[in-house]
C-alpha cells in the first residue's frame, strides 16, 4: 500500500532532479499511445502495448531517463484509466466471463493505485479523447483532484486525426484552461507540446520543488 513513508525510488541523486511526470485519463483515451510517443521521442523504449480494450493498462508502466533539454531526469509514468464505475459486463465482447470479472478486479485496483500515485507524481498529463464527450464526470473529478492536491497539469486533446474528432469543443468545455490539441498516432502537434513541457520544467527546475507553479493547464486568468 503506497503511502508518504513508502520509499520513493525516483528521488534525486547528485542533485540532478528528477522529475515524475503520469499520464492520467479515460480508458482508451490513448493515454499509452501517447505515453510510447513521448518515451520514444525523448529516448526511451515503448512504455506499453497498446490496445482496444477498455482497462488493458492496470498497472503503472514507466519509463525512466528520458530527455527533453533540461537539467532533470524524467520519469514518464502511463497509469491505468480512471473511471468513476466499473462494470465487468463491458468486458465480455472481448472475453469469458470469469476473465472478464478477474479484468474488472484488477482494472478497479488500478484506478485505486493511480490515484494514490498522484502523491509521487510532481506533474500531470491529462488525455481527453477529443472524438467523445468530454465534461464527463470523471474529467471534472480528475481536474478538481489535482486543483485540491494543488498539482501542476495540461490538458490534451489527443487523436485529432479522427474524422470525428473535435478538440476546439474540449477546450470550450474547459475555458478556463488551455487545452493542447495533438495526435499521439501521426504525432501531429507534438512539436508545439514539448514546448510547452520544455517550457514548465526549465521553470520547475528553477525554481525548485516547492516554488512550481501551474503550467499552461492551469488557468488562463
Amino acid at each position: 500500500m503506497l503511502g508518504k513513508s513508502w520509499w520513493n525510488p525516483f528521488s534525486a541523486p547528485n542533485g540532478k532532479r528528477n522529475l515524475n511526470i503520469g499520464i492520467y485519463g479515460s480508458p482508451n483515451s490513448g493515454k499509452t499511445m501517447l505515453a510510447n510517443r513521448i518515451s520514444c521521442d525523448l529516448g526511451g523504449v515503448p512504455v506499453g502495448h497498446v490496445s482496444k480494450i477498455p482497462h488493458e493498462t492496470r498497472r503503472v508502466q514507466r519509463s525512466v531517463e528520458l530527455q527533453l533539454g533540461c537539467d532533470a531526469r524524467i520519469t514518464l509514468l502511463d497509469m491505468p484509466g480512471i473511471v468513476d464505475r466499473i462494470d465487468y459486463r463491458e468486458f465480455l465482447v472481448w472475453c469469458e466471463h470469469h476473465e472478464a470479472v478477474k479484468r474488472a478486479r484488477e482494472a478497479a485496483l488500478g484506478v485505486i493505485v493511480a490515484i494514490r500515485w498522484l502523491d509521487f507524481v510532481d506533474q500531470v498529463i491529462l488525455v481527453i479523447d477529443s472524438t467523445k464527450e468530454p465534461f464527463t464526470p470523471t474529467n471534472l473529478a480528475m481536474i478538481a483532484n489535482l486543483e485540491a492536491r494543488g498539482k501542476p497539469f495540461v490538458l490534451v486533446a489527443n487523436k485529432v486525426d479522427e474524422e470525428s474528432a473535435d478538440p476546439w469543443y474540449v477546450q470550450e468545455s474547459f475555458p478556463q484552461y488551455s487545452v493542447c490539441p495533438v495526435s499521439a498516432l501521426t504525432g501531429f502537434n507534438m512539436g508545439s507540446f514539448y514546448q510547452l513541457l520544455l517550457y514548465n520544467l526549465l521553470k520547475c527546475c528553477s525554481q525548485g520543488k516547492n516554488g512550481w507553479f501551474r503550467w499552461f493547464g492551469r488557468s488562463k486568468t
